[in-house]
């Protein structure tokens, strides 16, 4: 009875190890693509989410980059995503002459 719940725990732990394996890549990913848009947005380059690698003044630096606001209007990586330029939703179903 002893060895039946050993074994059922490691079984369980492992099952645990396995999603864990498949969901956390998934999670990094999805965080990493967020971060480098968000620093399209204030106009850098998505390569300064390496900052937050250097110790102690990295993760201070890196917080500053993300809480910055945007750049007013487009910039090289794109259109200011919360001041559009035009209202593209208007144009929907409509068919130009």
């Amino acid at each position: 009875m002893i060895a039946e719940s050993a074994l059922g725990s490691t079984y369980h732990h492992h099952f645990r190890l396995a999603i864990l394996a498949r969901i956390l890549p998934q999670i990094v990913a999805a965080k990493l693509a967020l971060t480098v848009r968000r620093f399209h947005d204030t106009g850098k380059s998505g390569w300064n989410f390496l900052i937050r690698f250097i110790p102690v003044i990295g993760g201070i630096w890196y917080l500053v980059l993300v809480s910055t606001n945007g750049e007013y209007g487009s910039n090289k990586y794109g259109l200011d995503p919360k001041r559009p330029v035009d209202n593209e939703i208007d144009d929907i179903g409509v068919a130009e002459v």
